[in-house]
């Protein structure tokens, strides 16, 4: 606790979720055409916090640049508004054609926005699971070539937009859950799936008091 308390002090400061830290101005990204081409995307077969399969993806890029691996989430539940998984062997073969597609556009690294474009378009046809693993793979090769973080380049996409730098910190503490993830039967179960609380305060200290 100490030690988190001491790591959020000096992130936030003792006066607002700002002060201690230095205005965040987002970073420009490298022109899009200028960055380098996708030579492939590597996609691995992985097991998640539930021992149930996934995936897990990284682009390689022409000038030698391997991005971080990206895993993907594979939750219990599907929203109604959630593209449904594809089976993970399935899932390998749709990021090929992703892949396919790409090189068919000329796309390089940089054109997050034309590679994201086509990946929502085929999103029910390939799965939620395989168009997060390329698009995820993409951002994090683009953001290694601009010398970012994942969550500055992100920010860097939309400089319109508020960073996350410039919210404040929050606490979100998970008390009570329901829907799915209660082993009972259907009829008892509360509608909600996670109840949550937002301590308004920004720092450790001021959340627990």
């Amino acid at each position: 606790r100490s030690q988190l308390a001491e790591w959020l002090g000096a992130r936030t400061g003792s006066g607002g979720p700002n002060e201690g830290e230095a205005a965040f101005t987002p970073r420009t990204l490298r022109a899009p055409e200028t960055t380098p081409a996708i030579t492939r995307i590597e996609v691995e077969r992985i097991m998640d916090s539930r021992n149930q399969p996934t995936i897990r993806a990284r682009a390689h890029l022409a000038d030698g640049t391997i991005g971080e691996w990206f895993g993907v989430p594979a939750g219990k539940s599907t929203g109604k508004g959630e593209p449904a998984p594809a089976p993970v062997d399935e899932a390998m073969v749709y990021i090929e054609q992703a892949v396919g597609a790409i090189e068919m556009f000329g796309w390089k690294v940089g054109q997050q926005a034309e590679i994201d474009g086509m990946l929502a378009a085929n999103m029910d046809s390939w799965g939620g699971n395989a168009t997060l693993a390329v698009s995820m793979a993409v951002a994090n090769a683009a953001a290694a070539i601009n010398g970012l973080t994942l969550a500055d380049y992100i920010a860097a996409l939309r400089p319109d937009a508020r960073s996350h730098r410039q919210e404040p910190m929050r606490f979100y503490i998970n008390i009570l859950n329901g829907g799915a993830h209660v082993p009972i039967e259907e009829s008892k179960r509360l509608e909600f799936q996670e109840f949550m609380v937002v301590p308004r305060p920004a720092t450790l200290d001021a959340a627990q008091a």
